[in-house]
């Protein structure tokens, strides 16, 4: 099946499994509250900027809560990991950007 969610102005379909449906959909209206606070306190207009910025700041989240779960080496491989992804992303969204 697929559900469609709208994070920001953007609508998605994802595809799921009819029993995560409803879960998709409330992950949505979370993150979108997410960007929401951070639209607010940050004064970004830009939605690519504002996606960005929430994932960096779930992934600070994601990285306190799980600190003390993972010895060190684990956890730098973790992080560096992610930040690959992120910095890709950001390459990526300039790069259309700059299309523009």
């Amino acid at each position: 099946m697929t559900v469609e969610i709208k994070i920001g102005n953007s609508l998605y379909k994802i595809a799921c499994a009819k029993k995560e449906e409803e879960r998709l959909k409330n992950l949505a209206k979370h993150l979108n509250h997410r960007m929401n606070e951070l639209k607010k306190s940050l004064k970004i207009t830009d939605e690519k900027i504002l996606l960005v910025m929430t994932a960096l700041a779930l992934e600070e989240n994601l990285r306190s809560e799980t600190e003390d779960k993972f010895d060190s080496n684990e956890m730098i491989n973790l992080i560096s990991d992610n930040i690959d992804n992120i910095s890709d992303y950001i390459e990526k969204l300039t790069n259309k950007i700059q299309k523009f």
